[in-house]
Protein backbone atom coordinates (compact mmCIF):
# COMPACT_ATOMS: atom_id res chain seq x y z
CA UNK A 1 0.00 0.00 0.00
CA UNK A 2 2.80 2.08 0.64
CA UNK A 3 4.39 2.16 -2.38
CA UNK A 4 0.69 2.55 -4.29
CA UNK A 5 0.88 6.13 -2.13
CA UNK A 6 3.78 6.86 -3.16
CA UNK A 7 2.92 6.09 -6.53
CA UNK A 8 0.03 8.04 -6.24
CA UNK A 9 1.29 11.49 -5.16
CA UNK A 10 0.19 14.41 -6.75
CA UNK A 11 -3.33 12.85 -7.31
CA UNK A 12 -2.79 10.45 -10.10
CA UNK A 13 -5.43 7.29 -9.97
CA UNK A 14 -2.96 4.79 -9.64
CA UNK A 15 -3.29 0.75 -9.99
CA UNK A 16 -1.37 -2.47 -9.57
CA UNK A 17 -0.29 -5.50 -11.25
CA UNK A 18 -3.12 -7.54 -11.13
CA UNK A 19 -2.78 -11.38 -10.59
CA UNK A 20 -4.73 -14.65 -10.43
CA UNK A 21 -4.83 -17.47 -7.86
CA UNK A 22 -1.66 -19.00 -9.39
CA UNK A 23 0.40 -15.71 -9.03
CA UNK A 24 0.09 -14.87 -13.52
CA UNK A 25 -0.91 -11.28 -14.46
CA UNK A 26 -4.01 -10.61 -15.56
CA UNK A 27 -4.27 -9.24 -19.18
CA UNK A 28 -6.53 -6.50 -17.65
CA UNK A 29 -3.50 -5.50 -15.73
CA UNK A 30 -1.42 -4.15 -18.82
CA UNK A 31 -3.97 -3.29 -21.81
CA UNK A 32 -4.79 0.13 -23.97
CA UNK A 33 -7.87 2.13 -23.71
CA UNK A 34 -10.90 0.56 -25.79
CA UNK A 35 -11.73 2.15 -29.10
CA UNK A 36 -13.36 0.95 -31.66
CA UNK A 37 -10.40 0.16 -33.94
CA UNK A 38 -8.82 -1.58 -31.49
CA UNK A 39 -11.91 -3.67 -30.54
CA UNK A 40 -12.30 -4.98 -33.89
CA UNK A 41 -8.57 -6.21 -34.40
CA UNK A 42 -9.09 -7.66 -31.06
CA UNK A 43 -12.22 -9.47 -32.37
CA UNK A 44 -11.34 -10.28 -35.83
CA UNK A 45 -7.60 -11.94 -34.26
CA UNK A 46 -6.09 -9.24 -36.39
CA UNK A 47 -4.16 -7.93 -33.40
CA UNK A 48 -1.88 -10.72 -33.75
CA UNK A 49 -0.29 -9.31 -36.71
CA UNK A 50 0.54 -5.93 -34.76
CA UNK A 51 4.05 -6.51 -34.27
CA UNK A 52 4.46 -6.09 -37.99
CA UNK A 53 1.66 -3.81 -38.31
CA UNK A 54 1.07 -1.30 -35.54
CA UNK A 55 -1.88 -0.10 -36.15
CA UNK A 56 -3.28 -3.18 -36.10
CA UNK A 57 -2.50 -3.55 -32.50
CA UNK A 58 -5.64 -4.64 -29.92
CA UNK A 59 -6.76 -4.14 -26.16
CA UNK A 60 -3.62 -6.04 -24.63
CA UNK A 61 -0.60 -5.21 -24.78
CA UNK A 62 2.30 -8.07 -25.91
CA UNK A 63 4.94 -5.74 -24.11
CA UNK A 64 6.53 -6.84 -20.91
CA UNK A 65 4.74 -5.63 -18.05
CA UNK A 66 7.03 -2.66 -16.36
CA UNK A 67 8.84 -3.27 -12.94
CA UNK A 68 8.85 0.52 -12.50
CA UNK A 69 5.81 3.15 -12.07
CA UNK A 70 4.78 3.99 -15.69
CA UNK A 71 2.02 6.44 -17.31
CA UNK A 72 -0.82 3.92 -18.58
CA UNK A 73 -4.16 4.48 -20.72
CA UNK A 74 -6.31 2.41 -18.25
CA UNK A 75 -6.37 0.63 -15.01
CA UNK A 76 -7.76 -2.85 -13.73
CA UNK A 77 -10.80 -1.60 -11.41
CA UNK A 78 -9.53 -4.77 -9.09
CA UNK A 79 -7.44 -2.25 -7.14
CA UNK A 80 -7.91 1.56 -7.57
CA UNK A 81 -6.60 4.42 -5.83
CA UNK A 82 -7.28 7.79 -6.37
CA UNK A 83 -7.92 11.23 -3.90
CA UNK A 84 -11.92 11.56 -3.20
CA UNK A 85 -11.59 15.01 -5.30
CA UNK A 86 -10.79 12.97 -7.99
CA UNK A 87 -13.17 10.70 -8.00
CA UNK A 88 -15.57 13.56 -7.39
CA UNK A 89 -14.77 15.72 -10.09
CA UNK A 90 -15.15 12.31 -12.89
CA UNK A 91 -18.61 11.93 -11.37
CA UNK A 92 -18.28 8.57 -9.75
CA UNK A 93 -18.85 5.24 -11.16
CA UNK A 94 -21.25 4.96 -13.54
CA UNK A 95 -24.12 3.28 -12.44
CA UNK A 96 -25.61 2.04 -15.89
CA UNK A 97 -23.09 -0.65 -15.93
CA UNK A 98 -24.09 -3.19 -14.04
CA UNK A 99 -21.17 -5.82 -14.77
CA UNK A 100 -17.80 -5.15 -16.49
CA UNK A 101 -16.01 -1.84 -18.42
CA UNK A 102 -17.30 0.26 -15.02
CA UNK A 103 -13.47 0.83 -14.45
CA UNK A 104 -12.48 1.69 -17.86
CA UNK A 105 -15.36 3.99 -18.23
CA UNK A 106 -14.17 5.25 -14.67
CA UNK A 107 -10.41 5.66 -16.12
CA UNK A 108 -11.71 7.41 -19.26
CA UNK A 109 -13.56 10.71 -17.37
CA UNK A 110 -10.77 10.70 -14.87
CA UNK A 111 -8.20 11.24 -17.88
CA UNK A 112 -10.60 13.43 -19.22
CA UNK A 113 -10.17 15.73 -15.82
CA UNK A 114 -6.62 15.98 -17.09
CA UNK A 115 -5.45 13.48 -13.99
CA UNK A 116 -2.60 11.12 -15.06
CA UNK A 117 -2.76 7.40 -14.81
CA UNK A 118 -0.19 5.22 -13.25
CA UNK A 119 0.43 1.56 -13.29
CA UNK A 120 2.67 0.72 -10.17
CA UNK A 121 4.29 -1.94 -11.77
CA UNK A 122 6.37 -3.26 -8.63
CA UNK A 123 2.91 -3.93 -6.71
CA UNK A 124 1.72 -7.43 -7.41
CA UNK A 125 -2.11 -8.20 -6.28
CA UNK A 126 -3.87 -11.13 -5.82
CA UNK A 127 -7.42 -11.22 -7.49
CA UNK A 128 -9.72 -14.24 -7.09
CA UNK A 129 -12.25 -14.00 -10.12
CA UNK A 130 -15.42 -14.97 -9.74
CA UNK A 131 -17.07 -13.76 -6.54
CA UNK A 132 -19.64 -11.54 -8.24
CA UNK A 133 -20.70 -13.86 -10.50
CA UNK A 134 -20.64 -16.83 -9.14
CA UNK A 135 -18.49 -18.61 -11.86
CA UNK A 136 -21.43 -17.77 -14.65
CA UNK A 137 -19.74 -17.74 -17.60
CA UNK A 138 -22.68 -17.09 -19.99
CA UNK A 139 -23.73 -14.27 -17.85
CA UNK A 140 -20.57 -12.64 -17.67
CA UNK A 141 -19.86 -12.66 -21.01
CA UNK A 142 -23.35 -11.00 -21.91
CA UNK A 143 -23.05 -8.39 -19.33
CA UNK A 144 -19.23 -7.84 -21.20
CA UNK A 145 -20.84 -7.24 -24.26
CA UNK A 146 -23.13 -5.09 -23.04
CA UNK A 147 -20.79 -2.84 -21.16
CA UNK A 148 -18.57 -2.73 -24.32
CA UNK A 149 -20.74 -1.39 -26.29
CA UNK A 150 -21.77 1.62 -23.86
CA UNK A 151 -18.36 2.34 -23.14
CA UNK A 152 -18.02 2.43 -26.82
CA UNK A 153 -20.72 4.79 -27.36
CA UNK A 154 -19.65 7.24 -24.75
CA UNK A 155 -15.71 7.37 -25.51
CA UNK A 156 -15.27 6.86 -28.93
CA UNK A 157 -17.17 9.35 -31.37
CA UNK A 158 -16.42 6.69 -34.21
CA UNK A 159 -18.81 4.26 -32.93
CA UNK A 160 -21.74 6.62 -32.74
CA UNK A 161 -21.05 7.54 -36.71
CA UNK A 162 -22.97 6.01 -39.60
CA UNK A 163 -22.44 2.74 -40.47
CA UNK A 164 -20.89 2.05 -37.05
CA UNK A 165 -23.80 2.91 -34.94
CA UNK A 166 -25.75 0.10 -36.45
CA UNK A 167 -23.30 -2.30 -36.94
CA UNK A 168 -21.03 -2.64 -33.62
CA UNK A 169 -24.44 -3.90 -31.85
CA UNK A 170 -24.77 -6.62 -34.69
CA UNK A 171 -21.11 -7.33 -34.31
CA UNK A 172 -21.41 -7.29 -30.59
CA UNK A 173 -24.30 -9.29 -30.12
CA UNK A 174 -23.03 -12.08 -33.08
CA UNK A 175 -19.62 -12.48 -30.91
CA UNK A 176 -21.41 -13.13 -27.91
CA UNK A 177 -23.90 -15.27 -29.97
CA UNK A 178 -20.80 -17.58 -31.15
CA UNK A 179 -19.52 -18.01 -27.65
CA UNK A 180 -22.61 -19.00 -26.25
CA UNK A 181 -22.20 -22.37 -27.19
CA UNK A 182 -19.25 -22.92 -25.11
CA UNK A 183 -19.60 -20.76 -22.28
CA UNK A 184 -23.14 -22.54 -21.67
CA UNK A 185 -20.79 -26.24 -21.56
CA UNK A 186 -19.19 -24.56 -19.65
CA UNK A 187 -21.26 -23.45 -17.13
CA UNK A 188 -22.94 -27.14 -17.19
CA UNK A 189 -20.10 -28.60 -16.11
CA UNK A 190 -18.96 -26.33 -13.38
CA UNK A 191 -22.59 -27.00 -11.94
CA UNK A 192 -22.44 -30.54 -12.20
CA UNK A 193 -19.00 -30.46 -10.68
CA UNK A 194 -20.45 -28.38 -7.55
CA UNK A 195 -23.51 -30.88 -7.56
CA UNK A 196 -21.36 -33.78 -7.33
CA UNK A 197 -19.03 -32.45 -4.40
CA UNK A 198 -21.66 -31.08 -2.45
CA UNK A 199 -23.25 -35.04 -2.64
CA UNK A 200 -19.56 -36.41 -1.57
CA UNK A 201 -20.46 -34.25 1.35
Amino acid sequence: MSRLLDAAQGGALVGAIVCDAQGRPDAAAWRRAPTLRRVLCMMSGLARFESRWPTLAGVNRRDALPDATVAVEVLSGALLLLPRAVFARAGGFDEGYFLHFEDLDLCARVRATGTSLRLAGAVRVLHAKGGSSGGRALFVARHKHRGLLRYLRTHDAAARRWPWRALLPALAWLHFALQAPRLAWRDARARGQARAGAADH
